[in-house]
């Protein structure tokens, strides 16, 4: 059993050392690169420096001719080439020789069971090695106290983890499932907010299905349907559905302050009607209609709205047959009526 434990732990620290050692490695030659290069081009600065100098030192009539050949110089520097070794392949750690657990049948068998001593000399009860190294499979962990329980089975050594529940809907699985043992909505499973019902004027937040909670706070946002918009602006359609709660994210401007051309006037109810142009507040009126012959407009003709003979016009006395002993009224064509009186 200590054999087994001692071999089944090293092997995941010699891995994992390894890899520490690796990455070291690699960090330390990425700076060291960089260092040779730096000292290869201060190397061939200081071999420029030196031919510069002798240029300065030389004879007038040799200075030309040296100082010609600087720029050209080809200067070495494998000198100061640095080897960079690969990473060493790992060792291979085998625990084949402890993938039986001491005391399961085919571990029995080899050592014991399947020699033919054993029916003239059968041993007592074999004593399971504890459950701290047992291999848990997929969904399923060990036990809070498996270094004190002797076991070679999932029943004995493993408990079921959250990792294999099923959440109901409004639920997501807690973080860390596969290292929590559970087999309960409550134990695995936190609620999210796409099950609450937020009340009037706010709706669930846009990542609800996947937000936990259960208060307005954690999972609802404030809508405009009851915001108060300022003088002469109205609530926008749709404003149940606006998270938000700010004059511009809720508020149209209403027609209450338009001010309509001639011959139009402002609809009724144009402080909860929204807009700023004319055919979106205004109305027209027969203040400019043409009434055919034989007709006026009405006495309030600026007020009427419609732009129709039958919205606009009175009937004009002039048509009107007049009774014997009668005459037409002067200016009866702009006389409304219809009857001698």
């Amino acid at each position: 059993c200590s054999y087994r434990t001692q071999l089944t732990e090293s092997c995941p620290m010699h891995d994992k050392c390894r890899t520490s050692a690796a990455a070291e490695q690699q960090q330390v030659q990425a700076k060291v690169k960089a260092s040779e290069a730096s000292r290869k081009a201060q190397y061939i600065a200081a071999v420029l420096i030196e031919c510069h100098l002798e240029v300065l030192t030389a004879r007038p009539e040799q200075q030309l001719a040296l100082l010609e050949k600087c720029p050209s110089l080809q200067v070495p520097t494998s000198q100061l080439n640095v080897t960079y070794h690969e990473v060493p392949k790992g060792a291979v750690c085998d625990v084949s020789s402890v993938a039986v657990r001491p005391c399961q049948e085919p571990w029995l068998r080899a050592r014991y069971t399947g020699e033919q001593w054993y029916s003239g000399a059968p041993t007592t009860a074999c004593t399971p090695c504890d459950c701290s190294t047992f291999d848990c499979p997929t969904h399923y962990m060990l036990k809070e106290d498996a270094g004190t329980i002797p076991g070679n089975s999932v029943g004995q050594c493993c408990a079921e983890a959250c990792s294999g529940f099923s959440c109901p809907t409004h639920h997501v699985p807690k973080a860390g499932g596969a290292s929590i043992p559970g087999k309960t909505s409550s134990e695995c499973c936190d609620e999210v907010c796409s099950g609450f019902t937020c009340p009037a004027h706010y709706v669930l937040r846009a990542d609800a299905a996947i937000t936990q909670g259960n208060t307005r706070n954690q999972c609802c946002e404030k809508v405009c349907s009851d915001f108060s918009c300022p003088a002469h602006y109205v609530l926008k359609e749709g404003s149940a559905a606006i998270r938000g709660y700010f004059g511009d994210l809720c508020c149209d401007k209403a027609c209450s302050d338009f001010e309509c051309p001639a011959h139009y006037v402002l609809k009724e109810g144009a402080a909860s009607v929204s807009g700023s142009a004319v055919d979106q507040c205004c109305d027209k009126v027969c203040s400019d209609f043409s009434c055919p012959t034989h007709y006026i407009l009405m006495a309030d003709a600026a007020k009427t709205r419609g732009y129709t003979g039958g919205h606009c016009c009175d009937k004009a006395c002039s048509d009107y047959s007049c009774p014997a002993h009668h005459t037409l009224k002067a200016g009866a064509a702009a006389i409304r009526g219809n009857t001698d009186g």
